[in-house]
């Protein structure tokens, strides 16, 4: 198999340099160490995960024919913002969606029947670790999805090497179609605002912001027929829609996101290939798509590693590695990296149209 193998680091070894690529200077040989050992222990979850998403697409596409199934290896920011960020820091060899694999369907009830088969004894081989429904228990930010964590354990694997990657965790994502929406516009937003909106972090000048997204979690709650936010819970829905509109007038909602749609190109010369880095140029509105076969992970990785550190250094958004398919369906599967927030606009019109007509 042409996939890195999982590295024999102890846990003291992983949490230790996930701590020195938050702590010391990019320049430091200690530093460059340190990222050397994290990106070959990120990189050995690609196996595992495709592994997963040949599966899950299996899976998803018997029950809805247009499922969105993508996988991704975790950007190195996001691996730091969660080790150093104070309220929920997390050493890195606990961290449990390094490689993460993700299904969109149609409805709820459509991500229910899903969820069902990875729950059905004996039907997966691998060990079920955690098991989170963020749609009946919505995050406090807003976010809904369900999150399986499965540590691999390839037990029916034919090739020689096959266990080599046991005991790696693979996070499984799944969500619908309107809950993809509403995630994939708290990254937009926080892209252009220049602020980490999807850990619920924001300057106290667009705070407001994470109230908006609150509001239309629960807007998307009540249209989805499922639990609005507690904080929601004892509001009418004509209450939630005049708050959530008075945001969205206040903020500009609708200008923005409209504006921020526009113009955006996807500059992919050669097609998209097997694995694909996504770089987003916000001030161009481009996107500039680098692809590699199915043989060439090795080099996709390094070429990840040598673009997330100039965007690091420049200070511009992060690129990421994924499969999904053609462009077509890395535009319906990482429509944030396309700033194209369309279907969550279309709500937000929605409730703006149904409070003016009350009125």
């Amino acid at each position: 198999m042409n996939f890195p193998k999982k590295p024999s680091y102890s846990k003291s070894d992983l949490d230790r340099a996930g701590n020195s690529i938050c702590t010391l200077a990019p320049e430091s040989a200690e530093y460059q160490a340190a990222i050397a050992m994290v990106d070959e222990w990120r990189a050995s979850h690609q196996y595992p995960m495709q592994t997963f998403n040949v599966t899950l697409r299996n899976h998803a596409r018997a029950i809805y024919k247009q499922a969105i199934v993508a996988r991704r290896l975790k950007r190195m920011v996001t691996i730091v913002d969660k080790i150093s960020n104070r309220e929920s820091a997390m050493n890195l060899s606990r961290m449990q969606d390094i490689g993460g694999v993700r299904a969109i369907m149609q409805s709820v009830d459509q991500v229910y029947k899903l969820h069902a088969m990875y729950l059905e004894k004996g039907r997966f081989p691998h060990t079920l670790k955690r098991n989170k429904d963020y749609i009946r228990e919505p995050k406090p930010s807003g976010y809904r999805g369900v999150h399986l964590v499965f540590k691999f354990n390839n037990k029916q694997g034919r090739q020689p090497d096959s266990r080599d990657w046991d005991g790696l965790l693979v996070e499984v994502q799944l969500r619908t179609e309107l809950q993809h929406a509403w995630a994939t516009s708290v990254e937009i937003v926080g892209t252009m605002l220049h602020e980490n909106l999807k850990s619920s972090l924001a300057a106290p000048h667009n705070q407001e912001w994470l109230t908006f997204f609150q509001y239309m979690s629960s807007v998307i709650a009540k249209l989805e027929d499922q639990p609005v936010l507690e904080a929601h819970a004892n509001w009418r829905a004509q209450t939630l829609y005049h708050r959530a509109n008075h945001l969205i007038t206040k903020l500009e909602v609708i200008d923005k996101l409209q504006g921020w749609l526009t113009g955006m190109r996807w500059i992919n010369e050669k097609g998209t290939s097997h694995y694909n880095i996504l770089m987003l140029d916000v001030e161009r509105k481009v996107v500039q798509i680098k692809g590699f076969k199915k043989t060439n992970f090795a080099r996709a990785n390094a070429r990840l590693t040598q673009l997330e550190r100039q965007a690091l250094a420049a200070g511009t958004p992060q690129p990421v590695l994924v499969a999904a398919g053609d462009l077509k369906s890395l535009k319906r599967a990482y429509p944030n990296y396309a700033l194209d927030s369309k279907r969550f606009l279309e709500i937000v019109q929605m409730v703006a149209r149904t409070v003016e007509e009350s009125v």
